[in-house]
């Protein structure tokens, strides 16, 4: 491949942008990851994150013990990235000047990153072209609770719901996964329980789920929540892989719960 060592910064084309605008809407990412969010091969996005490393305007996290632990090189905004995006003006300008501060992050926060990555490709996968996705870095964060959701999920038929979508890791502790239940009931009543997107929570295991499921017996709101765990997200080939909490509550631990696909329409 061509070593490139510019002394000059050349005008980005729009392939290039759309590098860098993906790399703030996922924070960090692999070759792999926008390999199947932009529909190309590796290799194409290979060489150009280089020629994008090369002028600074993406940083590139790797050394020798990746290869052995078989870990990806990840990559995010380098300080040139961000001021192009701030002049440009494409993406939430709030947050951006935090983005100097990726290049410290730990590799347990790359992963939670990563993990978001994942959970988006999956759900594409599950429901090919009926949603259109914004990560927690695209959304408004004045609009919706604290921590801000990892995505939003707008469906293309205007008539279709919308969703939400929360992860819990396995081992949180119950007050907290209910501390987040509550918060979604509470922004609901305040903003309008009507206009609010239904929930989406994922589970690091089945225990978690159940716990959230359980959680969800006294919620009254007009919007509904649906769980899954990350696995069945991740590996199963059928869509059908989400439980309505509704359907749930009276199942003992033997018996397992019913598993749909998410609904595009509710009755009213």
């Amino acid at each position: 491949m061509k070593i490139y060592n510019p002394t000059y910064r050349w005008h980005l084309t729009q392939n290039q942008i759309k590098i860098l605008t993906l790399l703030h809407a996922l924070r960090f990412t692999t070759t792999d990851i926008l390999a199947e969010l932009l529909h190309k091969d590796r290799s194409t996005i290979y060489e150009r994150l280089f020629v994008l490393e090369q002028q600074n305007f993406v940083i590139k996290q790797y050394n020798s013990s990746f290869r052995i632990r078989q870990r990806p090189a990840t990559y995010c905004l380098g300080n040139a990235g961000i001021r192009t995006l701030e002049a440009l003006q494409l993406t939430q300008q709030s947050g951006l000047k935090q983005r100097y501060k990726d290049k410290s992050f730990s590799e347990d926060q790359i992963d939670s990153c990563l993990r978001m990555s994942y959970i988006l490709l999956s759900l594409r996968r599950h429901h090919e072209g009926e949603f259109l996705y914004y990560t927690q870095y695209q959304i408004d964060r004045n609009k919706f609770i604290r921590p801000t959701p990892l995505l939003r999920v707008v469906p293309k038929n205007r008539t279709a719901p919308e969703f939400l979508v929360d992860f819990i890791p396995a081992l949180t502790l119950s007050w907290l996964v209910r501390k987040r239940i509550r918060q979604h009931e509470n922004f609901a009543d305040k903003e309008n329980a009507g206009l609010y997107p239904h929930v989406l929570f994922i589970a690091g295991n089945p225990s978690t789920e159940r716990r959230i499921v359980n959680f969800t017996k006294e919620l009254y709101n007009e919007f509904k929540i649906f769980t899954t765990t990350l696995d069945l997200l991740t590996d199963s080939p059928s869509p059908n892989i989400w439980q309505n909490p509704e359907e749930s509550f009276d199942l003992t631990d033997n018996e397992a719960p019913q598993r749909l696909q998410l609904p595009n329409t509710f009755d009213s």
